[in-house]
């Protein structure tokens, strides 16, 4: 099992660990002992044959390379360190044979990040070697020479000069100048060999002092070697192409080992700009493209480090879900030396489950992840930057293990809040989406909804294939445009009152933005709104007053509104009976109206989209009792976290105290502490839906509805008492405790939809002679729009799609028929088949929805429609 080990209290610090055997990069320093054999063998073939200046000497870089935050700066100190350093060498990592032969001497890490146009990496680099040579000196017990030291300065010398030569221009001239009295200075110059030389001379010799001088016999006889550790070359965007060929000129020799940690993307961008800015004199011809530039940066550094020499570090996802074995996150205080770990709970979960389950015990917060082989959770860090910022921010929380306290949970809800906004959101959302979580905080609690349905509405409105995002023609919540006309219009009307949107709306539109989009962006941003959701619902429930009088509905039963699911309510029960009207029967006892209370709102007949529906009474004040009521599942758990409203639901506080005492009696059977867990938390909410709605045939056999209801209840129970959050043991929690009124539920339930049958047929006759009339209004009258020309359709398609082309025939029949100058006449039969498919058709629309299949028999009668009305157009033409 491999480890990450965080230290409270000191988490961005560049970590310089020993290498221990469950050390998460392990295989990767592995794999840098081999490149450093490699150069090692190198370095002694080119003693041995005398080819120290040679260019094709073997590359002798290593390079650590992956994204921003990914471990590379303490993998290369830590590598860097146990190299230099054989104490650190343990049993389970140990380098090669001609390694383990050699001596490495490091002149401390080099950051070139802050590099200007007049820092050289070379000059830090001879700085650096005179220190150290300094620090021998001093500490040589007379070891050093006069001798020794007089060479090692005549070296340092001409390096020096070689580096100012270089570096000076206006110098050159005037050497060029004064050529006939300067020719040493001349000779120096000659195509930077001299420096490349002085360079080799001046570190071998450096090292034959740390031979000379060294107090161990074995270190005597072993080869010694420089290291050059350089962190982070890529981000100098002006100068990294200049360091770097410095590096590929002047360091590329014998005995020199330079281990980097950069990110190569970025190092190529910093070479093609150098390039493109170059060949500024080219650009717009022929000969000179951006892409030409890329490829010559890409061939560039792929030469100064091959891909031999690369070392790519994994990724927090990779590691999760490419390890065998789960990785071990450790967090917490050193003390004693030792790290004790406040995750210790956790161990053997992975990483995902590790986060996700002290995210829920520091806020309450309950993230679903997903499904095996589908990647991690959006909030899961991809980065080990990223992990330690999530893990200081959770780390810095109050404990609520030992006791249950809702002003530390708040604060604690507060603290990931400001993550969210300020870390998260901007790591992870372009400007656009972060502009829209941003603008939501700003919002009033009861005008969010209004807001997120405006802005979700314009990408799904607005957006076409040219933009950022991608359309998923496949998707079969791909809206027409007509339907986007029907959202637009109740969504419109709703503005009137930004009460009247639920939850169930920003579900319902969240659903269609992710399944359309086949982008990442609208991915995370769909996350992001519902995690913001989930906050606020989280903080509504806690600072919602518990003694406020139950004449309004609470806080968060306002926020919710009257839907957690919108239009899949309806698909959780096998056969759309998740949500249906029927009418209800005037003999009900006061018992059954309660019941039905907890079950049911109760519209007005003239109900507006802007209508808040949950506050029109089953007993308005005018006596006048309503014919029907509307079930919806979801009811079930909203009634949950807000019993107290109940009586205001039938208007039954001006009546008995049997009614309050009815409502007693189910507010005590029902677990408003789950069903809380399961709306508070907007994942939970939409994954008890997905599960109920996947088992809803898992007994395909059972006939009666009650037994039906029954089946889901225990899905519901099951499923919330399976997740790690709430789970306890074996026990099943159950959201309806009372076993009584379980069973009053069932059997209302199977009344219920015995009942929708009439109701149903009333509104189906009342629908029907709307399609009608609306079909012989565009019959009858003239049609002055623009035509869209008539189509045979060659394979199967949603009725939708058919009703919609059933219309253009109804239009062209018109325009032709009505025609001042050129008249067509159409056969009467023509036009009842016309009709008869439009009422059919809009009929199915209503009933199953915009996505069902037609059969062939439709097809055929519409396609024999199209064609003769074709027909009959170009035989009139002729």
């Amino acid at each position: 099992m491999s480890e990450i080990i965080v230290e409270q209290g000191n988490e961005f610090r560049i970590y310089n660990y020993t290498i221990l055997p469950k050390d998460i990069f392990i295989k990767a320093y592995h794999q840098a002992a081999q490149i450093v054999e490699e150069i090692v063998i190198a370095s002694l073939q080119a003693d041995k044959e005398d080819k120290a200046g040679v260019v094709d000497y073997l590359n002798n870089i290593i390079a650590f390379t992956g994204e921003r935050g990914q471990g590379k700066s303490s993998a290369m100190v830590s590598f860097t360190n146990t190299l230099t350093n054989p104490d650190k060498v343990s049993d389970y990592f140990k380098f090669h044979s001609k390694t383990r032969k050699c001596v490495f001497k490091q002149i401390g890490q080099i950051d070139p990040s802050s590099f200007d146009s007049i820092s050289n990496i070379l000059e830090v680099i001879v700085a650096r070697l005179f220190k150290e040579f300094e620090i021998l000196c001093k500490f040589s017990d007379s070891n050093v020479t006069i001798e020794d030291k007089n060479q090692m300065f005549q070296l340092f010398g001409r390096v020096y000069q070689n580096l100012c030569l270089s570096r000076n221009i206006e110098m050159r001239r005037n050497i060029e100048q004064d050529y006939e009295s300067n020719l040493q200075e001349l000779s120096c110059m000659s195509d930077g060999t001299s420096l490349r030389d002085n360079m080799l001379e001046l570190i071998k010799h450096y090292l034959n002092l740390c031979k000379k001088t060294t107090k161990s016999e074995k270190d005597y006889l072993n080869e010694y070697f420089l290291v050059v550790p350089i962190d982070d070359l890529d981000i100098n965007i002006d100068h990294a192409f200049q360091m770097a060929e410095q590096i590929r000129k002047y360091l590329m020799i014998p005995h020199v080992i330079i281990i980097m940690a950069m990110r190569i993307e970025q190092l190529k961008m910093c070479v093609e700009k150098k390039y493109w800015s170059d060949l500024s004199e080219m650009r717009g011809s022929d000969r000179l493209n951006p892409t030409e530039t890329a490829t010559m940066a890409a061939k560039y550094v792929d030469k100064l480090i091959p891909d031999g020499r690369k070392i790519a570090l994994p990724n927090v996802q990779i590691m999760e879900e490419n390890f065998v074995d789960p990785v071990l996150l450790i967090y917490g205080p050193k003390k004693d030396g030792t790290i004790h770990n406040i995750l210790q709970k956790y161990a053997g979960k992975g990483i995902q489950e590790t986060i996700l389950r002290f995210i829920y015990d520091q806020t309450g917060i309950a993230f679903i992840p997903p499904q095996k082989g589908r990647g991690l959770h959006p909030i899961i860090p991809q980065t080990l930057r990223e992990l330690v910022s999530l893990l200081c921010v959770l780390g810095k929380m109050k404990d609520l293990t030992s006791q249950e306290d809702p002003n530390a949970r708040l604060d604690n809800l507060n603290t990931f809040e400001t993550f969210l906004i300020n870390t998260w959101v901007p790591n992870y959302l372009d400007y656009g989406n972060s502009k829209i979580i941003l603008e939501l905080y700003q919002e009033n609690t009861f005008r969010k909804h209004l807001y997120i349905t405006n802005r979700i509405m314009d990408i799904i409105e607005n957006t076409d294939s040219k933009t950022m995002y991608t359309l998923d023609p496949r998707s079969p919540l791909m809206p027409t445009k007509d339907t986007i006309e029907v959202w637009k219009d109740t969504l419109s009307r709703k503005k009137v009152n930004p009460l009247s949107h639920s939850v169930g709306d920003i579900l319902s539109l969240l659903n269609v933005l992710s399944h359309r989009f086949v982008n990442e962006q609208a991915v995370k941003l769909v996350f992001a709104i519902k995690t913001s959701y989930t906050l606020i619902m989280h903080k509504l429930l806690l600072t919602q007053d518990t003694n406020a009088l139950s004449l309004e509905s609470n806080k968060i039963h306002k926020f919710v509104g009257d839907s957690l699911w919108g239009y899949k309510t309806a698909s959780t029960l096998r056969d759309d009976r998740g949500a249906f009207s029927f009418s209800i029967d005037k003999s009900y006892n006061t018992d059954d109206i309660i019941l039905m209370a907890a079950m049911c709102d109760f519209p007005n007949k003239d109900s507006k989209a802007g209508d808040i529906i949950y506050e029109q009474p089953l007993n308005p004040r005018n006596n006048q009792k309503k014919e029907s009521a509307y079930f919806h599942i979801d009811n079930l758990l909203i009634t949950c976290i807000d019993t107290d409203y109940l009586p205001q639901k039938i208007d039954a506080t001006h009546l008995s105290g049997k009614y309050l005492d009815a409502c007693n009696r189910i507010k005590q059977s029902f677990n408003r502490k789950m069903a809380e867990h399961i709306i508070i938390n907007f994942e939970v909410m939409e994954y008890i839906q997905s599960v109920c709605a996947q088992g809803k045939d898992i007994k395909s056999e059972v006939k009666s509805a009650s037994e039906y209801m029954r089946t889901n209840l225990d899905i519901l129970d099951s499923c919330f008492s399976k997740l790690p959050y709430y789970s306890n043991g074996s026990e099943i929690q159950h959201l309806i405790i009372d076993g009584d009124i379980r069973e009053q539920i069932c059997s209302k339930f199977e009344e219920f939809d015995a009942k929708k049958g009439d109701l149903e047929s009333q509104k189906l006759d009342v629908s029907k002679r709307k399609y009608i009339n609306k079909i012989n209004s565009i019959l009858e009258n003239p049609y002055t729009g623009k035509l869209q020309d008539i189509r045979v359709i060659t394979k199967e398609c949603t009725v939708l799609y058919l009703r919609n082309h059933d219309l253009n025939l109804a239009r062209n029949i018109a325009f032709h028929e009505q025609s001042k100058t050129s008249p067509i006449q159409f056969s009467s039969s023509i036009k009842i088949e016309v009709q008869d498919l439009y009422v059919e058709s809009a009929l199915m629309v209503m009933e199953k929805g915009n996505s069902e299949i037609i059969s062939s028999a439709m097809l055929g009668r519409y396609n024999g429609c199209a064609r003769e009305i074709l027909n009959t157009i170009d035989n009139s033409r002729k």
